[in-house]
């Protein structure tokens, strides 16, 4: 069990699985290579780590489903990312893990000025964006919706 949120035995590993949820869900097909990357850990080892960062409140599932152990290593195992039914994100506890510890595994702190939200339907060409400020808002919608934009 990690202790609180001053990170006391939170290690870079499970920093860098915090990280990769800062901006959206992710499935297990996508924190892994990432973790690799920057660790070179397992998967069985990223995934034992992220079920710990999962039962500690640390990380959560999309529409707070329940995490089946089982059924995520059979997932994993037989699913591509698209179709996975298990898409991780952070918590506000995991958050502020993320954000208190950014200094100490990643050399800098988090810096909210350029910060955004954005729920966006691709299929029915809906959404919702929030942002800082309104240029912000625009390159994220440039360069994730190829948005034109007139005055």
């Amino acid at each position: 069990m990690l202790v609180g949120l001053g990170g006391l035995l939170l290690n870079k590993i499970d920093w860098d699985i915090l990280n990769c949820l800062t901006d959206d869900f992710e499935s297990m097909k996508q924190i892994y290579p990432v973790i690799k990357k920057e660790d070179n850990i397992s998967f069985e080892e990223t995934i034992n780590r992220l079920i710990t960062l999962y039962e500690d409140g640390f990380v959560c599932l999309e529409d707070n489903d329940i995490l089946n152990i089982e059924e995520l290593r059979v997932d994993v195992e037989k699913c591509e990312d698209d179709f996975s039914r298990f898409w991780f994100g952070l918590t506000s506890e995991g958050v502020k893990l993320w954000e208190d510890n950014a200094l100490k595994f990643s050399g800098s702190e988090i810096e909210w000025k350029n910060a955004w939200s954005a729920s966006l339907d691709y299929k029915n060409g809906v959404g919702f964006m929030c942002g800082k400020t309104r240029e912000i808002c625009e390159l994220f919608l440039k360069d994730h919706c190829n948005v034109l934009f007139a005055y």
